[in-house]
């Protein structure tokens, strides 16, 4: 008798929507703006309720071993749709040299 067992490959990308392997068992998970907050006053802002993603290159870079300090290569961040929406990226993002999924 031969048993074969398959690797699967990790992507370290973080998904906060549309995961690749839905868990039919487990409630649907997203991320969305609760309260929006300037010099301690809270705003009305057309912002709260929006989805926030990770740009689509955004991962976790291993290299040093999956301990939960990884850092976060291609940082992007978007909240909003295609028609409103914030976007920024780290200024001095921090250089990975794990294996990259692109």
């Amino acid at each position: 008798m031969t048993t074969t067992i398959a690797k699967i490959t990790l992507d370290r990308i973080i998904r906060f929507k549309g995961p690749v392997a839905p868990r039919s068992f487990a409630p649907v998970v997203g991320l969305h703006v609760t309260d929006v907050f300037r010099d301690d006053q809270h705003l009305n802002d057309s912002i709260i309720s929006q989805a926030v993603r990770l740009g689509p290159h955004s991962y976790f870079d291993g290299n040093n071993g999956a301990d939960g300090h990884e850092p976060i290569i291609n940082f992007e961040f978007h909240i909003g749709n295609d028609k409103d929406n914030i976007y920024c990226e780290a200024r001095n993002p921090p250089i990975g040299n794990g294996v990259h999924p692109f």
